[in-house]
This record gives structure tokens, sequence and C-alpha cells, in this order.
């Protein structure tokens, strides 16, 4: 298995795929390093790639209303980046540094959609569920971030971070959703 189907394999929503299938996905990536301190991607570029961290650490940097940067997420290997400005057909929503040398998988925006729209099944439905995953956990982080700021001022009751979706609870986390709202 090379380094980029092996990464795949480790990525949530994609560990369940066929081999063959994170083989046929790999293939559409290219790899590049990244020194130490470099910008992988910066706020309000053109999103033109979608990220797999492989190797190292990255910091998501955003802008307070001032212009200082602050950090406000770190993220390890197997992580997603990259994905809302290439799905949303936006600019970049944060900037994205290497905190130390860092190795990357990278797909073109125009590759990515187009595999979205006209791929395999196989490939496509791992590569959505991966995608909603990332996008949930990032929804998560937000989400208790801005309890947080909210408690600090005033304005809200702490609350507990809620649990990300995993590969194995997506269909437990759909029951539950639909039960919740009367559907099941």
């Amino acid at each position: 298995m090379d380094y980029v189907t092996r990464l795949l394999s480790e990525v949530p929503g994609l560990r369940d795929a066929s081999e063959a299938s994170l083989m046929n996905l790999a293939g559409r990536f290219r790899v590049k390093v990244h020194p130490a301190g470099s910008e992988i991607c910066k706020e309000g570029e053109p999103a033109d790639r979608l990220f797999i961290l492989g190797d190292g650490e990255v910091e998501v940097i955003k802008r307070d209303l001032r212009g200082r940067p602050y950090v406000v997420a770190t993220l390890t290997p197997g992580s997603l980046f990259g994905h809302v400005g290439v799905l949303t057909l936006n600019e970049r929503t944060a900037t994205v540094r290497a905190r130390r040398e860092c190795v990357a998988a990278e797909m073109s925006a125009v590759a990515l959609r187009d595999l979205l729209q006209t791929g395999p099944f196989t490939l496509t439905s791992p590569l959505r569920r991966a995608l909603i995953i990332a996008l949930s956990r990032q929804l998560a982080s937000a989400t208790a971030t801005t309890f947080q700021l909210a408690a600090r001022v005033g304005q809200a009751v702490p609350q507990p971070a809620a649990r990300p979706i995993e590969d194995g609870d997506m269909e437990e986390a759909a029951r539950r959703l639909l039960a919740a709202h009367g559907q099941v």
C-alpha cells in the first residue's frame, strides 16, 4: 500500500472503503512537503485544493477585528482541511500554517468536484462521508467555541462539548436524529 492509500485508510469516513477504492482515490492526490512555518493556504485566497494532512502538525489561524492572528485549531495527521472553501466555491476561510515540517496530500478543487459529480458510487460515497465527518467536527468545534465565548460574557450557560460522529456511529447517529424528530 503506497503512502497516500495508507493515509486515506486512516481518514474518518474512509476507513471502511475497499483498498481498490482507496487506491483509485489516492491516484487523484499529489503529495507535497511544507516546511515549518510555511502557510499552506491563506485566508481570503481562492480555495483551489483540498488537503489531507499526512505527517506533521498544522495550526488553523483566523484574524480578529483588529487583524491580529489567533489559532482556532491544531490539526494532526489524518485531518482534512481546505474543504469548506472547496465545497462552497468560495475563498479560504482561514490560514493554515505548518507548525513543523509536514506532508499533505492535495487534490485540486476542480478534480474533487468532478469526482463527486461523476465518480463511481464506491468511491464517492466514502469520500462524501469523510467530508461530512470533517464538516461535522468543524461545526461541533465552532459551536463549542461560541458557547464558551457567550458564557464568558454572561450570555449563555456553558455546555458540554458535543461528541463528534465517528465512522461506526453514523447509523446510530442517524437513528437518534430521526427519533428525536419523530420520524422513526
